[in-house]
Order: structure tokens, then C-alpha cells, then sequence
């Protein structure tokens, strides 16, 4: 393909200001979350008002579609989830049309449960919470 590439090392910090405040790239892979809702978790990434310089984990390519805008605005007011599902759908293949951005992998997550393991389930973050606390009955 003729695609010169240069794989860039850094820690985390460095990262987030390389990729939100520096703007210093062609290319990026970072992987997002759904979070509870979609308009919580995918919003962030690409409506208009969510273009915010310096901060991490919001809409970095700086990508503004008013028809986007509006119907992320109109499913977060909607309490009909088959409305919801149509405007998602809609926002989606908007999406595919306009970005070079390509979902490599949805995992999916489950919690084991067992009467003898303590303070398992500690916060909302699930897989990404910390096991400090956990400890077996015996």
C-alpha cells in the first residue's frame, strides 16, 4: 500500500495531550466506551459542542455535523426506546458515511459471583474497578 507508519510510545499523559491538546497526529487508536447510555458514551466523541482542546476523551478529530448535533439532542429527550433505537440507527449510518473511524472489537463483560469472594462488586467500572478491596470468606 505504499502507508509509511511510525509507532509512537508514551505514557498515558503524553498521550491525551499529543491527541487533545497538541492536536499532534494523522492517526490514532484509543479505545472508547458506550458507558451506560449513548448519548452519555458516544456523544462525547462527535457532536460539535464537545470539540474541547485539552480535554481528554471528547471529540479530538473535531468532526461537527448539525444533523448529528440535533439528533444526539433529540434521543437524549426521548423516552421512547424504539424512537431512541431510530435515532441511533440514523446517527450511525451518518457516521459510517462521513468518518474514518472503525470499531475493531465490542467486548463483552460478565461478573462471576461466588458466596465466598467479599466486595466483588464495588463500583459502576465493573472490569476497569480495582480488586484492593476484595477478599475471600473462609
Amino acid at each position: 500500500m505504499g502507508i509509511t507508519v511510525t509507532i509512537r510510545t508514551q505514557d498515558l499523559p503524553a498521550y491525551l495531550k499529543r491527541i487533545y491538546t497538541d492536536r499532534d497526529f494523522d492517526f490514532s487508536i484509543n479505545g472508547m466506551s458506550n458507558l451506560f447510555d449513548p448519548v452519555v458514551g458516544v456523544a462525547r466523541l462527535y457532536t460539535t459542542d464537545n470539540f474541547r482542546p485539552g480535554v481528554p476523551f471528547t471529540n479530538g478529530s473535531h468532526y461537527s455535523n448539525p444533523e448529528i448535533d440535533r439528533l444526539f439532542a433529540d434521543a437524549a429527550q426521548e423516552t421512547d426506546e424504539t424512537k431512541r433505537t431510530q435515532y441511533f440507527a440514523q446517527i450511525q449510518r451518518i457516521l459510517e458515511k462521513d468518518l474514518a473511524d472503525l470499531n475493531l472489537v465490542s467486548p463483552q463483560y460478565v461478573t462471576v459471583y461466588s458466596r465466598g469472594v467479599r466486595n466483588h462488586t464495588i463500583s459502576p467500572d465493573g472490569t476497569a474497578a480495582s480488586f484492593a478491596d476484595v477478599w475471600l470468606q473462609r
